[in-house]
């Protein structure tokens, strides 16, 4: 009777434990939201960056409010699996938006490195218990490597030009780590087609990065960081419906 009771009790904490292990391991569609709205959140530092830089011409208002948007829904999905994420974003929505007329109007002095700051503690709570993978699997996996460090890279440069208005912050941006990353991925591309359209445009840009902190062209590196981001998600679209 003991040795049936024991086997029982092993059971049952076996059937815990596995329950738990299934539990602790996110969806592929939980991670992919999750990569999704990291990248918005480089993004929307990029769009705020823009918006102070061009005093809110330029589209930087709409694009903006359209990423606040997107990340809010996401945001919304993943919090379960990630509160912190979760909490960390609503901050920084908050703080983007109650901000907005005074970037535009450059009205505050020092705007720049609070922006900073808010960001990184967001970017920190991404940091945090990383998960192993996106969720996505072969070549949308390499597309949405490139994506995350172009945006990542976007957010440095633009940010950075915009504390030359403001308060100078430190030069150590990530910008060549970012860029490294991405022409490492690029190569990896199997669609060589798709890698060859995709290096003629960041040909334009690269060096123009790389040299963040001799000039500044903002206005080159937004249009055609765009150009390429439209391809790459597009190609994302289309690799998805190819899977489905």
């Amino acid at each position: 009777m003991k040795h049936l009771s024991h086997l029982l009790l092993m059971a049952f904490v076996a059937g815990i434990f596995l329950t738990t292990s299934v539990q602790a391991q996110p969806s592929p569609e939980l991670l992919q939201k999750r990569l999704l709205l990291e990248m918005l959140a480089y993004r929307s530092t990029t769009e705020f960056s823009l918006l102070a830089l061009n005093q809110g011409s330029g589209g930087a208002v709409e694009r903006l409010a359209r990423v606040i948007g997107q990340a809010d829904d996401l945001a919304a999905e993943i919090r379960t699996e990630w509160p912190e994420v979760h909490a960390q974003w609503l901050l920084t929505r908050d703080f983007l938006q109650q901000k907005q007329s005074v970037a535009i109007r450059g009205e505050e002095a020092g705007l720049a490195t609070k922006v900073k700051l808010r960001q990184e503690t967001l970017y920190q709570a991404f940091d945090t218990n990383r998960p192993a993978t996106s969720g996505y699997r072969g070549q949308t996996a390499t597309l949405m490597a490139l994506l995350d460090n172009l945006e990542r890279m976007m957010a440095a440069y633009v940010s950075f030009n915009m504390s030359l208005f403001g308060v100078h912050t430190a030069p150590d941006t990530g910008i060549t780590t970012y860029v490294n990353n991405f022409d490492a991925a690029l190569q990896t591309l199997e669609d060589k087609a798709l890698q060859q359209r995709i290096e003629q445009k960041w040909a334009f840009v690269r060096g123009t990065l790389l040299a963040y902190n001799e000039r500044s062209a903002v206005f080159i590196i937004d249009r055609t960081g765009r150009s390429i981001r439209e391809l790459l998600q597009s190609e994302v679209q289309t690799d998805q419906l190819a899977a489905d």
